[in-house]
């Protein structure tokens, strides 16, 4: 009977998981029909990833990396859409980056942490699903590196793999997200923090420990993938543009970008913007929010103290080499709404995370436990009555392009028109 329970735990729990992928999946498509109903080419998707492929071949373009890091997620689906006629590659990328961002999801309701409490991380993985102000990275494959980036973090946090198939699957997605962008670089802290919270300080002389964890399939895959991104940095020796601009740093300034930030996921943008208009406040929301972390720091607990390295590494990253615009005072544009919202993903998913589950783990009666439902379900729902529709691409009429395409005689050159606007193209040397 007791094998009988345990079976049928299992069975309930995968059907769960099927189902919250399922309507993860429909919400995310519902927020954006023309994903399906009028797929198209987004930027890098059709002008670099599909072209290289399409231009040089499926191998050579593997090996071309681009602002100076490999981008081998993004490589690797425009090799696989070559398998499709062109008409429907635009689809396939967008049902591709769907899947990534569904995934990301269901793992973190998985058993494999289930040592956190299930409905703060129903409520975290909601809130993910509806996060506001992000046309830029819902769905689209040049983006989906931020996604992949935040799946491996959730690897190397998660409760250790058991089985070939966990092992294999842990080793691939951190691998993958390694090579596919410069994100996961900052999740190599992590790695040590978990390691020292588990063996201790002395763990560290340990080579054996070492050894036996080096080799665990997350952090060999991680840091495999970091290898070879770090090779290809080093070699390229390319830095980003925005890094020798005028960025217009000061206190001030950083202080509206992080309060700004913050509410940004939570409330329309004209309220989000108040700390710009008024420095008073920035600054106030900006002291609270890091006392706030320091007192969390104090329990000592290893995951928050990875979450918070993790993000507050990816936002001092996103602050020094901010890809926005070429001009100076580069800061006062995070003000603008929507602009560099791939930036603030992580960040803002991972910040409702801990406020999630960090809340619950306050509650010691049923009433308290139904007022948190409560409120965080009037959220939940605020956010996606206020924010769930997002503008669709502009129509560049993908069909007609592909017929012209198609009409275009062998070995000329044809170039495709793509959104976002003003000037994306996909240029191709047909066949």
């Amino acid at each position: 009977m007791e094998k009988q329970n345990s079976v049928k735990k299992r069975e309930t729990s995968a059907y769960f998981i099927l189902g919250m992928g399922i309507l993860l999946f429909i919400i995310l498509i519902a927020r954006r029909p023309d994903l399906l109903t009028n797929a198209q080419f987004w930027a890098e998707d059709g002008k670099v990833w599909y072209a290289d492929a399409y231009n040089f071949g499926i191998l050579h373009s593997l090996t071309l990396p681009i602002t100076g890091y490999f981008q081998t997620f993004s490589r690797l689906i425009a090799s696989l859409s070559l398998l499709f006629p062109l008409l429907y590659a635009p689809l396939i990328y967008n049902l591709i980056a769907l899947v990534v961002r569904v995934l990301v999801l269901t793992f973190f309701l998985g058993k494999r942490f289930d040592d956190i409490p299930i409905v703060p991380r129903v409520f975290t993985v909601f809130y993910a699903a509806l996060l506001p102000n992000i046309s830029e990275v819902h769905a689209n494959v040049t983006n989906t590196h931020w996604y992949l980036a935040l799946y491996a973090f959730l690897i190397i946090i998660a409760k250790p793999s058991k089985g070939i198939g966990w092992g294999v699957h842990d080793f691939f997605i951190t691998f993958i997200a390694a090579v596919s962008g410069p994100s996961p670089l900052f999740i190599l802290p992590t790695l040590l923090i978990r390691f020292w919270a588990k063996e201790g300080v002395y763990g560290l002389y340990n080579i054996k420990k070492l050894a036996s964890y080096a080799v665990t399939p997350g952090v060999l895959g991680l840091g495999l993938g970091c290898f070879v991104q770090i090779s290809c940095v080093v070699m390229e020796r390319q830095t980003r543009i925005a890094a020798s601009l005028d960025l217009g740093v000061n206190f001030e300034k950083f202080c509206k970008i992080i309060s700004s930030r913050i509410l940004n996921g939570f409330v329309p943008d004209s309220i989000s913007d108040l700390p710009w208009q008024h420095p008073s406040l920035a600054v106030g929301i900006t002291v609270v929010f890091f006392l706030a972390v320091l007192w969390m720091l104090s329990y000592r607990d290893w995951r928050f103290l990875s979450v918070i390295t993790f993000t507050f590494s990816l936002v001092a990253a996103a602050l020094y080499t901010p890809v926005i615009a070429s001009q100076s005072d580069v800061w006062s544009l995070f003000r603008i709404f929507g602009a560099a919202g791939r930036y603030f993903i992580i960040p803002q998913m991972c910040l409702f995370g801990v406020v999630a589950i960090g809340l619950y783990a306050l509650i010691k009666s049923k009433n308290f436990q139904y007022l948190y439902i409560g409120c965080f379900s009037v959220t939940i729902l605020g956010i996606g009555i206020k924010f769930f529709s997002l503008p669709p691409l502009p129509d560049y009429h993908w069909a007609q392009e592909v017929q012209k395409f198609n009409a275009a005689p062998s070995h000329s050159k044809v170039v495709l028109a793509i959104p976002p606007p003003p000037e994306w193209t996909v240029e191709l040397e047909k066949k």
